[in-house]
């Protein structure tokens, strides 16, 4: 079930990197914002580069508490929808480091990938940049993006941490059995 869910996973990374037009990007792209006016989408996209960047748009509505709360909500909002597209990338990133590993070395890593990925989006969402920011008569709404390759090295720096930290502990633990 895991390994399908990783083939889906890479073929709709390659299908999303694949795109080369700005039609279907935007058809790739209306699921996660179907909220989000077709003007911002498409000012929005064009700010971005879904081959080198990740991006997320965020809104909220403008209420009683006026522009600055609302444009607040959409940058906490666009904040949540880019951990989550953080911790995808990273957790694909870690499932690829796993695949040739042995069985017995994949259940030592399998269980804590998921910890991981939170950790790493965690830490990347610091990264992020605030690319652009829009209002309409109802609504605020803010694009974050935040960088491939410093995912990735961010990503790769953690796994590394955590196997020389885990070597650590049973190298210990062996010198203090004998």
């Amino acid at each position: 079930m895991k390994n399908n869910k990783f083939i889906l996973q890479i073929l709709l990374l390659g299908l999303l990197g694949g795109c080369s037009t700005f039609e279907a990007i935007s058809q790739k792209t209306s699921a996660l914002t179907s909220s989000i006016p077709q003007e911002v989408k498409s000012e929005a996209l064009g700010k971005v580069n879904t081959e080198t960047q990740l991006y997320s748009i965020g809104y909220s509505p403008i209420s009683d508490s006026g522009l600055h709360y609302s444009a607040s909500k959409a940058l906490e909002n666009s904040k949540d929808k880019l951990k989550t597209e953080i911790k995808k990338e990273a957790n694909l990133i870690l499932t690829s480091l796993t695949l040739d590993m042995d069985p017995q070395r994949k259940k030592i890593f399998a269980p804590i990938i998921p910890d991981l990925t939170v950790f790493i989006a965690q830490n990347q969402i610091s990264n992020a940049v605030e690319s652009g920011k829009w209002n309409d008569e109802n609504k605020s709404y803010v694009l974050l993006t935040v960088s491939r390759e410093s995912i990735r090295k961010h990503t790769e720096e953690v796994f590394s941490n955590y196997v020389a930290e885990l070597i650590k502990k049973l190298e210990t633990s062996v010198t203090k059995s004998n």
